[in-house]
Formats: structure tokens, sequence, C-alpha cells
């Protein structure tokens, strides 16, 4: 299940159809609050504009802009990234995260409940992916697994795809581990990017 809560402010100066399908509803559950144009409102983090509105709007107006369908010639320095129509969701995933965060990520994180397993140095444990992206996951097991060196972990996607992997561990909390993921099979990927992509875009 992906993340609902809303953490960034983003004013859509763009008609719905320049958006790819599902594209408006996943960023939504990725944590963005798409917002209309409004005057008097609080000034968004970031403004995701038409290329045809780009001189239409006030030089007063300093925030972050991405424009969809523009030109590449422009000479406004709000403008941190130009994507052509329909905007598909990793492009623009990518760009609102360089412009508004601090550590940007370049792939989309979600909330799961999978189970899975993992064995370290002879030891096994079971436990279940409570967040992943194409790059890593958090793994949380009842009891942590022993040692610091990497694991090899073993979870099935709601498609029936099993992943089988090494990972190695990037941070550890009580019986949470985030983990990234070491030589991942094509296949594998690309079955997580799917999984991620229906998590995020699919009607509830």
């Amino acid at each position: 299940m992906a993340e609902r809560s809303f953490s960034r402010r983003v004013e859509v100066r763009v008609p719905s159809r320049d958006f790819a399908n599902g594209v408006r509803t996943a960023l939504e559950r990725l944590g963005y609050d798409l917002i209309p144009v409004s005057v008097g409102a609080p000034a968004p983090d970031v403004r995701i504009v038409a290329g045809s509105r780009l001189r239409r709007l006030p030089e007063a107006l300093s925030e972050p802009v991405i424009l969809i369908g523009g030109n590449p010639y422009h000479d406004d320095p709000r403008v941190v990234g130009i994507l052509q129509r329909p905007a598909r969701l990793l492009d623009l995933y990518i760009l609102l995260q360089e412009a508004v965060e601090p550590s940007p990520r370049s792939v989309p994180r979600i909330s799961t409940a999978l189970p899975a397993r993992g064995v370290r140095g002879g030891t096994d444990r079971s436990g279940s992916i409570v967040s992943l992206s194409e790059r890593g996951c958090c793994l949380r097991t009842t009891e942590a697994l022993p040692g610091d060196g990497n694991l090899q972990l073993e979870f099935t996607l709601p498609s029936g795809g099993l992943v089988n992997t090494s990972a190695s561990p990037r941070y550890r909390t009580h019986n949470n581990t985030g983990l990234m993921f070491d030589r991942l099979p094509e296949i594998s990927r690309s079955a997580i990017s799917e999984f991620i992509n229906h998590s995020l875009t699919a009607r509830v």
C-alpha cells in the first residue's frame, strides 16, 4: 500500500491530458498534494506549468518550475526540468525530488506487507518487506539477523514473481533493516517496477 500523507504542495498549471494515465493518482499516493491555481493561497513547494504558459507566470513567483511541453531554449532560472507530454511517472518523480528534497530519491518507494525471508551465515529469519523500491527495501524480522554482511533475501510479489537476491545492509533500527539490492536480475527489477507502478496508479 502506498503512503498517502501529503508532504509537498504542487501547483498544477497544465491540463490533465498532459499527464500519462494514472500519474496524478500516483503522485498523490507518494505524498504530493496536487493543487489548482488559487489566488491568496499559500505558496506551493513547486509548480508544474505548461510550456505555453511560462511567459505568463509572474516573476514574483520564485518557486521551482517543471515544464511540460516547453521550449528547451528558455532562459527562465526557475525551470528545473522539461518533460514531453504526456509526462510519465518516473520522469516527473525524479524532477520533483530534485526540485524540493534535500536528499532526492531516484525511484519511488511504497509501503508494503510482503512476506519475506532473509538468510545470513546459516541463520534464517522470516519477516516482511515493509517498504520497497526498485533499488532496495526495508526488511522487518521478529529477530535481527546476526552479523553485518550481505544477506540472501527472498520474497514473492503478488503477481507471483519470486525475487531472490543478495542485499547489503544500509541501516538498522530495532528489527528493521534497510537493504540495497546487489546484482538484482533484470527480470526481478522489471517485476518490482511493475508492481510499484500498479500499486501507485490502480484505482481503489
